[in-house]
């Protein structure tokens, strides 16, 4: 059932990039070999799109209702709660079965599950570096050094020459993906703008000149793929960069609801939480399935993460000692 109280355009906008994740995470098991080569493509194509929708619509969300002047103890407490502690949870269940359970290729020694909270570990790195962006600009926007628009367009900068420079550093980062943060936090910079000064960056002239860069630099990222050159369009590369940037304005300009991926944009963040406990139980199912097509089993996959997802939110919701452990949601 849909949440009449959220915007259901960008639940829908939030269903299609944890569809694009979880396909992402389904493209390296041996049943798609036959069609590997299609969902190397479609791996490349959305990779400048998927996580960096993800963190534009949580720089938006943030941006619609910001921290307030003496309110960042309040937001700081909220998140730890809803992004610290189910990230702790899960991140331990998941580190746990890897270490115990039978067929488990490279098994981690329990001894070093501290690693899993401290370090990038699977997909969480980027929990954390959600976490961090909204303790910056929770604080920063507390300290009411985020409102104006010209303040807005030199953090806008910072972030830029963040996300191109640090890899020219030679530094890592790795504790609590500070590092990788650099890569997503022009995202989320975007996305507060858009939210706070859409008047500037969403206006008719400039949604025209967003489809223009859009179309050559995404135009140009497909012939880099065909070019056998598809390094040069990647994650930290400038035409990476302005895919992102641009794709992600063109969809929040023109979003629409759209039934099922609002229903299931609405349960995103559980679904990203548990999606390795998903993907793993769809492969068991589709592994009894004789000679299955391909494309059906990468369907499988993602239809059983996102059904595991929503069932552990609503059954999670019913048990008040799981509320806050599961999905970091008050008791």
């Amino acid at each position: 059932m849909l949440n009449q109280g959220k915007d259901q355009s960008v639940e829908s906008l939030r269903g299609f990039a944890i569809l694009l994740v979880l396909g992402l995470h389904s493209t390296n098991d041996g049943a798609i070999v036959p069609a590997q080569a299609f969902y190397d493509y479609l791996a490349y194509s959305f990779q400048n799109i998927r996580i960096p929708l993800f963190t534009i619509l949580s720089g938006y969300l943030f941006g619609l209702r910001p921290v307030g002047r003496g309110c960042f103890g309040q937001f700081l407490g909220g998140k730890v709660r809803r992004i610290l502690i189910p990230l702790i949870v899960v991140a331990s269940l998941e580190f746990i079965a890897k270490s115990t359970l039978p067929g488990v290729n490279n098994p981690e020694s329990l001894g070093d599950i501290w690693k899993a909270f401290l370090f990038p570990y699977e997909h969480y790195w980027f929990l954390q570096v959600i976490f961090l962006l909204f303790l910056l600009f929770g604080f920063l926007h507390s300290v009411d050094l985020l409102p104006s628009w010209r303040n807005w367009l030199v953090i806008a900068a910072l972030s830029l020459l963040l996300y191109l420079g640090f890899g020219y550093t030679g530094l890592s980062l790795s504790v609590f993906s500070l590092g990788a943060t650099t890569y997503l936090v022009p995202f989320f910079v975007l996305g507060f703008g858009i939210a706070q000064h859409g008047e500037r960056l969403m206006h008719n002239r400039m949604i025209l000149i967003w489809l223009v860069v859009f179309t050559v630099t995404f135009s140009y990222q497909q012939y880099l793929w065909f070019a056998g050159a598809p390094g040069e369009a990647s994650k930290r590369s400038l035409t990476g960069l302005v895919v992102a940037l641009s794709s992600g304005c063109l969809l929040l300009r023109f979003r629409v609801p759209v039934w099922g991926l609002a229903t299931v944009g609405s349960y995103a963040y559980v679904i990203y939480l548990y999606q390795g406990f998903g993907l793993s139980l769809g492969r068991r199912i589709m592994s009894v399935l004789p000679e299955i097509n391909p494309h059906i089993y990468f369907i499988g996959l993602i239809a059983t993460a996102v059904i595991f997802g929503i069932l552990v939110e609503k059954i999670g919701k019913r048990i008040p000692y799981l509320r806050m452990a599961l999905l970091g949601i008050k008791k």
